[in-house]
């Protein structure tokens, strides 16, 4: 469902609750380069801005879909893309360093208002959607996501609709007989870099249906675009705690075929994360003059 909310400013860092379904998948350099694979990493907006510039080093990529029951600006939906590592330089004592760091490329919220602040906060590239989901009993769960993108990128436009058709559909089945258990991401970062660093967004016009719009204005807001852009560069890394957690397998196949990005197998393996602790970090900014994508 989505929802309609005025557009607040809630400054990192942020603490929630939410159940989250996360699967992991391989990218090898060459499928990077690959036709399609642009188009399906980035939203329109961010694929025809400098975002977009670099393409991903290849190894270990994620996508995730996100339900939270409790945030500081409200409940809401989201499904993450998370390419893999990205190579940019920054200044270090004069001199020029290469990082390498994960990167959000395409993320879909179900308001308004987290988009606002996702991407002012964080940069990160929040567009709007509708979300389906249908959670069964023995734990699996269907997903279906259908974006809000403006008729015409380049103009401002309040009568933005959701597509026809899913842009994003994925199935969660647990592994039988496996028992949950506990799930930090903490002491895995001290094995693994889980570091997010993100260039500036451009901005774009609203996505928000006048529907949308009228209900944020009668809550002391206006129409001002959620698609925030930014002139910093910043890093922070997310963290999550789950009580008990349930290993399986996420179908990834698109209602097109294939899978969610061009060669990448249709089954990753995943996790469900009911009643979640998801903590986003106050990041560390930086000036866009002195990186280098």
């Amino acid at each position: 469902m989505l929802q309609n909310a005025a557009l607040t400013g809630v400054p990192a860092p942020w603490r929630g609750r939410a159940t989250v379904y996360a699967a992991t998948f391989y990218i090898s350099p060459s499928q990077t380069t690959a036709p399609g694979f642009k188009e399906a990493a980035y939203a329109p907006l961010e694929r025809a801005s400098a975002f977009a510039d670099a393409l991903p080093d290849g190894g270990i990529a994620s996508v995730m879909v996100i339900r939270y029951h409790d945030t500081p600006v409200g409940t809401y939906d989201e499904m993450i893309l998370i390419p893999g590592k990205f190579g940019f330089e920054v200044d270090e004592g004069g001199r020029r360093v290469r990082k390498s760091k994960l990167r959000i490329t395409r993320i879909y919220v179900s308001q308004r208002n987290t988009a606002w602040n996702g991407r002012t906060n964080w940069n990160i590239p929040k567009h709007l959607a509708r979300f389906e989901f249908m959670e069964h009993p023995d734990g699996s769960a269907d997903f279906k996501m259908y974006p809000l993108d403006p008729l015409d990128i380049a103009e401002p436009s309040a009568s933005a609709s959701a597509s026809a058709s899913p842009l994003f559909q994925a199935r969660f089945a647990p592994i039988p007989y496996l028992p949950s258990m506990p799930l930090s991401t903490r002491p895995l970062s001290w094995l693994v870099d889980l570091e997010i660093a993100q260039p500036p967004l451009p901005a774009g016009p609203t996505e928000s249906t006048p529907a949308m719009l009228a209900a944020a204005k009668e809550q002391g807001g206006d129409d001002t675009s959620e698609l925030a852009g930014t002139d910093k560069w910043c890093r922070w890394t997310p963290h999550q705690y789950a009580p008990r957690a349930s290993l399986g397998w996420m179908d990834l196949r698109q209602a097109g075929g294939g899978s969610i990005v061009p060669g990448a197998a249709r089954w990753a393996l995943a996790v469900r994360m009911p009643e979640s602790e998801v903590v986003l970090g106050e990041p560390e900014w930086w000036d866009g003059a002195h990186s280098k994508l």
